[in-house]
């Protein structure tokens, strides 16, 4: 176990060591697990789950943010560990939609949460995926998004930027570069 974390830390990048200090800051018993892909599987779809047992957005975050480290972590060892690109492709992508969706609605829960006046119908917003993510490519050290909203009601664009503005704040925090057009 020791010679394979050796080897993670030898061949990999300064970047990816951020993400590992991370995880294993947060929760050192991983340590045991980082060798073992199905494992790291497990808890980090377990934690994608705890993510909805919190009432308040803090926790949720929180727990967001651990799965995403998680995850970037285990494509990571999977990759340096010579797996397929197209795997490494799909299970990169499919965290990342992972992620974004549910801090879509958290964020989306905290400007409700926030607002004083009644929120008004989100119907006509939406955030699309453009750049490589769109195409499906892992490790991209940015996010390219396009927020569109079908109105002209300068309070629905107004609470959509609201949104995007707290996404963004949570994506700096995975030491990723958000892009967005509003539109």
């Amino acid at each position: 176990q020791l010679k394979e974390l050796c080897k993670i830390h030898k061949w990999s990048s300064q970047y990816f060591h951020r993400f590992f200090y991370r995880v294993i800051h947060n929760h050192p018993e991983y340590l045991k697990a980082l060798t073992n892909r199905a494992q790291l599987a497990k808890i980090s779809t377990g934690m994608l789950a705890m993510v909805d047992k919190y009432p308040d957005t803090e926790h949720k975050k929180r727990f967001l943010a651990d799965y995403y480290d998680l995850e970037f972590l285990r494509v990571g060892i999977s990759t340096m560990r010579g797996i397929d690109l197209n795997i490494t492709n799909r299970e990169f992508t499919e965290f990342c939609d992972n992620y974004m969706r549910k801090l879509f609605d958290i964020c989306t829960e905290e400007v409700e949460r926030e607002s004083k006046a009644k929120v008004p119908n989100t119907d006509t917003f939406a955030i699309l995926a453009a750049g490589g993510h769109a195409r499906g490519k892992a490790y991209d050290d940015d996010y390219d998004l396009i927020a569109v909203v079908d109105t002209d009601d300068e309070e629905v664009i107004q609470y959509a930027t609201r949104i995007v503005s707290k996404m963004n704040r949570e994506i700096l925090k995975r030491g990723v570069l958000p892009h967005y057009r509003m539109g």
